[in-house]
């Protein structure tokens, strides 16, 4: 004997009771790339700026490394300096094309790992502290000042969204319009018991 509508429409709607959840927000965070620093490859002290070459490693949301790319960052000298330490999240970085930089010139500057010995030219060069084998941040060495500032490494690190999640987004939005009304009505015996 076949089942009949109302059974098929009942295992629909407890199939679909069982994947609660924004499903556009979902597919954005499987699609989330994490860019972080792992080696300082060079740097210019320009005017009042320093522009520092990097490289960093992309991991997908399942932690799983996707590659390395090369960045370039110009950090105001003031904002390296500054007292108190400027937080993380507030850190003034300007994402910059490295091939210009390099062209318009600067100082070129030596980057120190850890060893704490100054190098040929002399100051000013950056001190870069590693950890985990990783570039974790970085110090301006100066003649008069000894260490100007710190950068912290997580000052540079950004998240971004692969190009598939961007089309896979309309059908997410639309499966979570044609959800909500069921998951309004299997949701609602909890809050009324709840109370």
């Amino acid at each position: 004997m076949a089942p009949s509508s109302s059974v098929r429409l009942l295992a629909v709607v407890q199939a679909a009771c069982l994947v609660f959840g924004c499903w556009t927000g979902r597919v954005y965070e499987r699609g989330r790339i994490r860019e972080s620093v792992v080696r300082y490859e060079s740097a210019v002290l320009e005017g009042d700026r320093i522009v520092v070459d990097y490289t960093v490693t992309l991991v997908d949301a399942n932690g799983e490394l996707l590659g390395t790319e090369r960045r370039s960052a110009a950090i105001a000298r003031d904002a390296l300096g500054a007292t108190p330490e400027i937080p993380v999240e507030a850190f003034p970085v300007e994402v910059i094309d490295g091939d210009a930089a390099r062209k318009r010139g600067g100082r070129p500057l030596a980057l120190v790992r850890d060893d704490g010995c100054a190098p040929e030219g002399g100051a000013p060069w950056l001190d870069v502290v590693t950890g985990g084998g990783r570039d974790t941040a970085l110090h301006l060495v100066t003649e008069g000042a000894g260490r100007e500032g710190i950068l912290r490494s997580e000052a540079l690190y950004r998240n971004r969204t692969a190009w598939w999640a961007h089309l896979l987004v309309p059908f997410a939005a639309a499966l979570d319009v044609a959800m909500f009304p069921l998951q309004v009505v299997s949701v609602a015996p909890f809050f009324i018991v709840g109370d």
